[in-house]
């Protein structure tokens, strides 16, 4: 068993944007495994995630995320797929045809990027 915080579960929270720095992640590079931030109020993919490096699953579904900018998940910078396996990003605001083509480049199967189905304007939370 590796030291550090393997799972942290944040779901329910009324987290928003400006609650999750890149420095909220500090200390987790190695151990954090699945970080799940589900049904908040968060409106973009948090900072900091590049530095996981073992992250498995990602669930950012049922929050006000608008778009998936390039490096957020996946950075084009390094050759090597990530640990991802499983990233949830669904009922949020995302217009799917504004994804850049690479921004899930990394993760080692594409069906396990759920994105389907998207909320419209604000309805919702």
């Amino acid at each position: 068993m590796k030291p550090g915080l393997e799972f942290l579960h944040l779901s329910h929270n009324r987290l928003q944007a400006d609650g999750i720095h890149s420095v909220s992640f500090l200390g987790l590079r190695a151990s954090l495994a699945e970080l799940l931030l589900d049904h908040n109020q968060v409106q973009a993919i948090p900072r900091g995630l590049l530095g996981l490096k073992g992250l498995q699953v990602l669930g950012l579904s049922h929050n006000r995320i608008r778009q998936v900018p390039l490096n957020s998940i996946c950075d084009m910078r390094v050759a090597q797929d990530s640990n991802l396996t499983s990233t949830h990003l669904e009922n949020n605001l995302i217009d799917r045809r504004r994804i850049p083509p690479t921004a899930f480049s990394c993760t080692r199967a594409y069906h396990s990027v759920v994105l389907q189905p998207q909320r419209r304007g604000e309805e919702g939370s």
